[in-house]
């Protein structure tokens, strides 16, 4: 048995007004599954903190994470449980990749074809957002294409509303938010076109607070074995879940080659 004091979860990062009832349906079928295999898990996900600090939250018993953040920040003071697989265009597995946006309306179909573009950008600790973005530019000829500026958006949502409304002309946005915005924001994302797509990276990954190996063992066949079961697939298909995989900090440490530029050419300096 896992007996965690008072113990709290948050899966904030996919957790959209549009789509809450869903992940509140999502925990209350696992929260019931983990209960009933002998781990004590809250009744409800916790929405009371929407910055980082909650991950490094002492009872945290099941949190999300960014791939990024994880391996920069957060190695060696929480320990992953797995990562889900999506079905929607640009994932595969575990990995996902981030869908380079343009207005709809503009004459380019492929990013070879942008010369001069100003970016909106979410925040500079994000994978799908920034890192990515800085790959599909470093992957460019240099000097091909001039960033005029850059605006820091605070959000995926608002960098495709900034592109949509013309105040910037591109954004990167990963696969699973852009599949969102189609589903829940179609005035937004019919404004909208793929340009181009950044390398597949590490999805963004379950965590959990430090704990004993036998502990995370215990947690991680669990989540696998829920997510196994043909009895709750109706739960957690709407969310476009298929699956989840067991990874590690280890399994990030293709991020972190992402990031020194080892395993692809980076644009640089930093675009914010």
């Amino acid at each position: 048995m896992i007996i965690v004091h008072q113990p709290v979860a948050s899966l904030p990062m996919y957790d959209w007004p549009e789509i809450s009832h869903d992940y509140d349906a999502l925990w209350a079928a696992l929260s019931s599954y983990l209960c009933d295999h002998g781990i004590a898990a809250p009744d409800h996900l916790s929405r009371s903190s929407t910055d980082g600090n909650f991950w490094l939250h002492p009872n945290l018993l099941v949190g999300q994470t960014c791939g990024f953040p994880l391996w920069s920040r957060l190695r060696g003071q929480v320990s992953v449980l797995g990562t889900p697989h999506y079905a929607v265009e640009g994932c595969s597995g575990f990995g996902y990749s981030s869908a380079v946006l343009a207005r709809a309306d503009t004459q380019w179909t492929d990013l070879s074809q942008f010369r001069k573009v100003l970016i909106a950008v979410n925040e500079v600790g994000s994978l799908s957002g920034h890192l990515a973005m800085r790959a599909v530019l470093g992957g460019l000829p240099k000097g091909y294409l001039k960033i005029t500026g850059v605006q820091r958006s605070g959000a995926h949502k608002r960098s495709m509303q900034m592109v949509a409304d013309g105040m910037a002309d591109l954004c990167a946005i990963d696969a699973v938010c852009w599949q969102m915005a189609q589903d829940f924001l179609p005035h937004t994302a019919k404004k909208l076109k793929v340009v181009g797509w950044s390398p597949q990276m590490p999805g963004l990954p379950w965590i959990t607070a430090q704990r004993s190996e036998k502990e995370l063992q215990t947690l991680r066949l669990t989540l696998k074995s829920f997510f196994s079961e043909s009895t709750y697939k109706s739960v957690y298909k709407v969310l476009k879940i298929s699956g989840f995989s067991e990874t590690t900090v280890d399994d990030y440490s293709t991020v972190g080659a992402l990031a020194d530029g080892e395993s692809h050419p980076l644009f640089a300096p930093l675009l914010c």
